[in-house]
Parts: structure tokens; sequence; C-alpha cells
């Protein structure tokens, strides 16, 4: 999940996004149609992660207890695999909000807002050699496009990927895996609002672009269809 981005300052930006641009999006499909759903950050996160917003719209509040199903307890409970990793996250199962550094933030880590769920959570400093039945990574506000860092915070992402996603798509490649590159939000002056690109890559995927609307409640159904779990709230009306 990449951070605070309209699609118009992605797609077509090759000289600030040359990774994205010349390499990501001609190995996968491009969303053209793709919207976040609210502002700030921590709702769309709660709906990619539980289908819901959970009551959150305006706020990144945290620390901050939630209830109900997510995607990390209907894959435990069906026997499967997940693992929210986050680059920075003080330790593994933390429910920090900060980490000494400030690159790290509580809210973009869905999973620590629900009770017995932050032990799924991981740091993430590059791809571990393989990957759970499902993989939520988050990068720090640094490799985000979230923050400049004392850089030019589009390119710091832009190198970010270009180094941790190929080993995933080429353990992808030979696992029947399917990568997801998404955007939390657009910032707040994007037109039309909320505007992001959304980027999949994968062996069961036709290369080019899809002008189908997608939002965050129809990734998170796509997942769940895949598994065969229970569409989760605000996805279960959704065509995947």
């Amino acid at each position: 999940m990449m951070e605070n981005t309209g699609y118009d300052k992605v797609v077509g930006n090759s000289s600030s996004m040359p990774y994205i641009n010349n390499v990501l999006i001609p190995q996968g499909k491009l969303f053209t149609n793709s919207y976040a759903l609210d502002h700030p950050s921590l709702p769309n996160y709660l709906a990619l992660y539980a289908g819901s917003e959970l009551g959150t719209s305006g706020t990144d509040t945290c620390p901050l207890s939630l209830s109900g199903a997510t995607l990390g307890s209907e894959l435990s409970a069906a026997g499967l695999t997940f693992i929210g990793y986050a680059e920075d996250m003080p330790g593994a199962g933390s429910t920090a909000c900060t980490a000494a550094d400030g690159a790290y933030q509580g809210h973009h880590s869905p999973w620590i807002y629900f009770p017995g769920q932050a032990g799924f959570g991981q740091p993430y400093d590059g791809f571990p050699g393989s990957m759970p039945d499902v993989a939520f990574i988050v990068p720090n506000d640094c490799h985000n496009m979230h923050d400049s860092c004392g850089g030019n915070n589009w390119r710091n992402g832009d190198t970010y990927l270009s180094q941790q996603l190929p080993p995933i798509i080429a353990w992808n490649a030979t696992h029947n895996g399917l990568l997801i590159v998404t955007w939390d939000e657009s910032s707040y002056s994007t037109l039309p609002p909320n505007h992001i690109a959304t980027i999949m890559v994968g062996p069961m995927v036709a290369r080019g672009s899809s002008s189908q609307q997608i939002n965050h409640y129809d990734i998170l159904r796509t997942i769940t269809d895949a598994f065969g779990l229970t569409p989760l709230n605000g996805a279960s009306g959704i065509t995947p």
C-alpha cells in the first residue's frame, strides 16, 4: 500500500516514477478508474482489511480498539496464513502507534486495531524468500510516497518499489501469486476526488488496462473470493 498520491501524479510521470511507468505497469493490468473511499489514511486501510471504515472517517486515531471480522481473521479461521508486513514496525506483534525513527505509523497497520490480531504483524525489511497465503505490505513513510525524507517523495517510493517488487513478482510467477499495488488515497486536491492508481501483476492477469470502476472493497472482495471466504461488510455487495 502506497500513500497520498493521485492517479494523475503516478500514471505517465516517468520522470519521477520510472519503475512504475516503464516496468511495473507494462507487466500487468492498470485500473484506470480506481478510487479510494475517504480521507485520511486510516478509513482506507480499514476498508481494505475489514470491508468497513468502522466509523473512522476523518481520523487517523491510534490507539483505538475495533471489533469484527477481518481479512486476517477470516484467513486464519480457514487454516490459511496472513502476515501484515510493516517496514520499521518496532517488533513482531507490536501495537505501537509510532516508532523512534518517526517513519513507522501504526495507523497504516490496520490489524493492530483488532484485539488478538496484532500477532499478524511482522517487521518488513525485504522479501522474506516466500510468501504467506496473503501478505499486506506497508512501506514506511520515507518509502510510501508520504514524506520526502531528504529527497523526492515520489522518486523515493518508486525506487523502493523497484528494489522490493521484482523478487516478489518472480516468486509469484512460479506460485500463481497475485501482486496488487495501490494507494490508500489521493491528495485532497486530486480531481476527480480520490482517483488513485491500482496495478495488478501475476500469471493470471491479462496485461493492459481496464476502465472498470473499482475501490478498496473490490480489491478485498477479489482476495476473499480467491480463497472462498465470506465477503466482508462493504465488500459483500461488490462484484470482484
